[in-house]
């Protein structure tokens, strides 16, 4: 019996050509018959269809089968030798070359993600700093962020961070005068965070506000109205990859505004990871591997700014 394996997420490969291998076996595929995980997938049964998967999989295409196999039941080994020992080790100081923590992300291609998805729910777990939400009451104005919206259309210095009055930024002023650690606790019993009322509306927050509302502040980072983000090269351009992509914006190098606005955009990420909001944030991979100290590749370069990278070939 045959399972085939699909191309899964995006991001720049490794190094060499085992390397690369690895990665594809191990985190760009999922199975999609059978064996919900890669851990429970039993090698002899891995084969990759020759018509349907050879683009796809270009670094393992003209691999024997046999090797295939082989390569991926040491993975799996790896795998559940790694998660057996993993609460032992100390794994934070990734940033020096001797640590265990660097080592482990040198291999990071070769761990499966069910194996970081049962650390990172470890760390959760022991993280966690209250149980009823964080207390916090807020009130936002909707009148504000229309208005704020209009003036920048009209006036592009209207968009910046430190006159605009969008919703991400009335949020940023009440919510980010208090320590990060309350943003750690766990939902309330109406699945909120914190409590949110808007200026002049009637209504009660029963959890729909919450969400309502850590969304639409995550779009305000998209929006043309307001620059603490700018499109991506590419995107200005029209050509690559990435065209939906927004980065930080270089003017705001020297705020110390926009340093702790970019800092509790983290706050909202982390809320997102923990509480699993799919909030729409529209960053390209190169941004994302810098948020998790992972090296870009040429091929992150190139899926936000193809002429540099270009230029650079």
């Amino acid at each position: 019996r045959q399972r085939r394996w699909r191309r899964r997420g995006a991001g720049g490969g490794g190094g060499g050509r085992g390397s690369a291998s690895s990665e594809t076996i191990a985190k760009r595929a999922e199975v999609t018959r059978g064996a919900t995980s890669p851990q429970t997938l039993d090698p002899k049964h891995l084969a990759l269809s020759a018509e349907e998967d050879a683009l796809t999989f270009q670094a393992i295409s003209t691999q024997p089968v046999a090797s295939l196999r082989l390569r991926f039941a040491l993975l799996r080994l790896f795998n559940s030798r790694l998660a057996r020992v993993m609460p032992l080790l100390d794994i934070m100081n990734a940033g020096s070359s001797w640590a265990m923590g660097h080592k482990l992300r040198a291999l990071g291609h070769c761990v499966f993600l069910d194996t970081k998805a049962t650390l990172l729910q470890a760390a959760l777990d022991k993280t966690w700093t209250g149980d009823d939400g964080t207390g916090l009451n807020i009130t936002l104005d909707n009148g504000k962020a229309f208005a704020s919206l209009q003036k920048a259309e009209r006036d592009p210095a209207a968009a910046s961070p430190a006159t605009s009055q969008c919703l991400f930024v009335q949020a940023f002023h009440a919510l980010a005068g208090n320590p990060a650690r309350m943003f750690r606790a766990r939902l309330d019993s109406r699945e909120r965070l914190f409590q949110v009322k808007f200026k002049g509306e009637d209504g009660t927050d029963w959890g729909g506000l919450y969400r309502d509302v850590l969304s639409r502040c995550v779009d305000d980072l998209s929006s043309p109205h307001f620059d603490l983000f700018v499109p991506c090269p590419n995107a200005r351009r029209g050509e690559g990859d990435s065209r939906d992509r927004v980065v930080p914006n270089p003017r705001h190098s020297a705020s110390s505004l926009a340093r702790r606005m970019y800092v509790f955009v983290g706050w909202l990420l982390g809320i997102a990871l923990r509480h699993r909001n799919y909030l729409p944030f529209s960053f390209p991979s190169l941004v994302w591997k810098r948020i998790a100290g992972v090296p870009p590749s040429r091929g992150d370069l190139a899926a936000l700014d193809a002429a540099t990278a270009a230029l650079l070939d």
